[in-house]
């Protein structure tokens, strides 16, 4: 399922490179952002709610069928839904979001300290996602 699923993702980004405004390549991308999400959804998110240095994983990776949503969306219905939606989740949504929880984990790893999230790391994950859900608004 994993590798069909990616499978699919990559045809369909790479008909939205060539061929963005293809009726093709908005169907194959509406069908990889619900394959991801079944992907996402197999992944059980809900059982890390309580470590929030695993969740923000799960909640930046939520952005990726988010952003291939929007991009095939918005060839059906450009009026209603800007192309760059999609590119907005995935660069501010899944890259930056990934990013920060990546390197929070990571520092607190290399440093010897325990693996787990500050209040103010909390705080800064809380602020990344706001600021990805008011950019793809």
């Amino acid at each position: 399922f994993d590798i069909g699923t990616i499978a699919l993702s990559a045809v369909g980004l790479a008909g939205w490179t060539f061929f963005p405004e293809s009726i093709a390549t908005g169907m194959l991308l509406v069908a990889a952002a619900i394959f991801n999400a079944v992907r996402l959804a197999r992944w059980a998110g809900h059982r890390t709610l309580p470590d929030p240095l695993v969740l923000i994983l799960h909640v930046a990776f939520a952005f990726v069928p988010l952003g291939l949503l929007l991009a095939g969306l918005a060839v059906f219905a450009p009026e209603r839904i800007p192309a760059v939606s999609g590119i907005h989740a995935f660069a501010v949504g899944a890259i930056a979001c990934m990013t920060l929880a990546v390197m929070a984990r990571a520092t607190l790893g290399h440093t010897g300290r325990d693996l787990k999230a500050s209040r103010g790391t909390c705080a800064v994950f809380v602020a990344i996602v706001a600021a990805a859900v008011l950019r793809v608004a």
